[in-house]
């Protein structure tokens, strides 16, 4: 138990560190609008979204911890209203109280229920390229 819960500390404060990491580059390419708090039209690229998902929600996390891991740090998901049964689709990371930030991520989950990967969703703020 003991060995569990210092597991979990340790993760959410690699998760923490991670977040203000990805804050300050969010910041520092003007993807936050300070009045209201949302994603302007620039966005984090999906494997930055991911790698800071990963630290989260590690592969192989049962279904079920890990919906307890992206609501303790912040992040909103949806189960339905997509095509795949058992697939997270994560929609927006409140970091900080009122920066939050669009996410295009759906969390993959194997026959077992276990996290098996991270894949990039359709979304309305893609970079010119």
């Amino acid at each position: 138990m003991r060995n569990q819960f210092l597991q979990s500390s340790h993760r959410v404060r690699r998760a923490g560190l991670l977040i203000g990491a990805l804050s300050t580059l969010l910041l520092s390419v003007g993807c936050i609008s300070p009045a209201a708090g949302w994603v302007s039209s620039n966005v984090v690229p999906f494997d930055d979204q991911r790698s800071a998902i990963l630290e989260v929600v590690p592969l192989g996390t049962p279904r079920d911890e890990a919906a307890d891991l992206l609501k303790r740090a912040g992040i909103t998901f949806s189960t339905s209203g997509g095509p795949e049964p058992g697939v997270y689709y994560c929609e927006t990371w409140e970091m900080e109280p009122g920066e939050r930030y669009h996410l295009f991520s759906e969390l993959l989950f194997d026959s077992e229920g276990r996290l098996e990967g991270v894949r990039q969703t359709e979304n309305n703020f893609s970079q010119s390229q």
